[in-house]
């Protein structure tokens, strides 16, 4: 995601839509007093979001005019390690949350980049990348230059069998900027997430290492259901979307 430029205002809405889905995938996961480290982290902009969402974060770059940028843009005292993304100084299981964004990877360096993705993820992991097979490659081909993938980009396909024989909960969503159709399969609820992390412009897969420890620690009253003491401490849900 780093790679995408913001050039234009097409660019930046492309950005908008890419944090959202982010955010909104990295929701259940619990911030205080944990880690989170962003591999290839590039100008650290994805840094300050995360920051503000409550996560102690991290940034991680191989390249020096990166993490000179990311330094300026990230937030005040964070951390930027001088690392490639398939050797990251630092122990096993060293941060909670780890988050991988792959850019102009092959399959060899792009496994290698998961594995240590894994190694020092404790709690979970997002793994982020251009998807291949995405719509607006035949929209590109037909001559709509408007939307373009920033890469080459990996099949979905080859994220999964990189991380098929690793444990943990894997759950697949995606972005798909192109506003006729997220719409659509926003209203299919679970099948409109898988259709998007197949055919959408930016996918991401999320990998549960420790699903006890996700989710919000309050308890959830839903409507008029009592199945919670009065004085529990909840997160109250009514129809209308009232709070």
């Amino acid at each position: 995601m780093h790679e995408l430029p913001q050039d234009n205002a097409q660019d930046r809405w492309m950005w908008t839509c890419c944090t959202a889905a982010l955010q909104a995938n990295i929701a259940s996961w619990r911030r205080r007093n944990t880690r989170l480290l962003e591999i290839n982290c590039g100008r650290g902009l994805c840094l300050q979001m995360l920051w503000e969402c409550g996560f102690d974060v991290t940034g991680s770059s191989a390249l020096p005019e990166e993490r000179s940028a990311a330094f300026v843009n990230a937030p005040h005292g964070t951390e930027i390690l001088a690392a490639s993304d398939d050797d990251i100084p630092v122990e096993t299981d060293a941060f909670d949350w780890v988050i991988l964004h792959l850019g102009q990877h092959d399959v060899r360096r792009m496994r290698l980049a998961v594995q240590e993705a894994m190694r020092i993820a404790s709690r979970g992991l997002v793994i982020s990348f251009w998807n291949r097979s995405s719509l607006l490659r035949p929209l590109h081909a037909f001559g709509c230059t408007r939307f373009t993938l920033p890469c080459r980009g990996l099949f979905v396909w080859q994220v999964l069998g990189a991380v098929r024989d690793f444990p943990g909960k894997k759950r697949l969503s995606g972005c798909l900027p192109l506003p006729f159709v997220s719409g659509l399969f926003s209203l299919l609820g679970g099948a409109g997430r898988i259709c998007t992390a197949l055919m959408g412009a930016w996918t991401m897969l999320r990998i549960n290492l420790d699903p006890a420890a996700s989710g919000t620690p309050l308890g959830v009253r839903s409507g008029h259901a009592a199945a919670l003491a009065q004085g529990a401490a909840v997160m109250e849900c009514r129809a209308g979307g009232k709070n």
